[in-house]
């Protein structure tokens, strides 16, 4: 069975929000987790389709870490007051 564009950025969509810390003590248990997460959404994209092409692993691993990099940055901005409603459902 073939997988639609929407299922696809759902799957995305979620293993995006589990990358978010839900880990009452993320010292020592935050960066596998989140290296987890990276290898999962590395997986998500490798062998996608893209330009007439198939985007390899270490292509995939770009947006990955952007993706990282971004979630950072949010949650830098939320933890210091910065992102006023960014946490809000």
């Amino acid at each position: 069975m073939r997988t639609t564009r929407a299922e696809a950025g759902e799957r995305n969509r979620r293993a995006l929000l589990d990358m978010a810390p839900h880990d009452p003590d993320p010292g020592a248990r935050l960066a596998p987790s989140v290296r987890s997460q990276e290898n999962h959404l590395t997986a998500l994209f490798t062998g996608r389709s893209h330009n007439g092409s198939v985007v390899t692993s270490h292509q995939a691993q770009r947006p990955t870490t952007a993706l990282r990099a971004l979630c950072v940055g949010l949650g830098q901005g939320v933890t210091h007051g910065l992102a006023h409603g960014a946490d809000a459902s």
